[in-house]
């Protein structure tokens, strides 16, 4: 049974299924054509989705760019046709949690 998050999101247990990465490399192949980036698509890290009419998909990513790998967080929504949509593709910053 997958993980339940706040906000009714559930963890992508298999981040290497074939449609979470599709998912994923459409997201830096759009955000490439949108902002004329130059990233080249490595993996998914994890992932988690609710499931609607269609899928919405974050996705944490690592893409290599000028020969660094960096992570990057991407937001899909995926409507029941199968059409993509690419909300955003941005630097990942994990959240730190814990007492200072």
């Amino acid at each position: 049974m997958a993980q339940v998050l706040t906000d009714a999101y559930v963890w992508i247990e298999e981040v290497e299924d074939l449609k979470v990465q599709e998912v994923a490399k459409f997201a830096v192949t759009e955000k490439n054509r949108q902002a004329s980036w130059h990233l080249k698509y490595k993996c998914v890290v994890q992932g988690w989705t609710p499931v609607v009419c269609g899928i919405n998909y974050k996705l944490i990513i690592e893409a290599r760019h000028d020969g660094v790998v960096t992570k990057y967080e991407a937001a899909v929504y995926e409507d029941c046709s199968g059409e993509k949509q690419l909300n955003y593709l941005k630097p990942f910053k994990p959240i730190l949690t814990g007492s200072t």
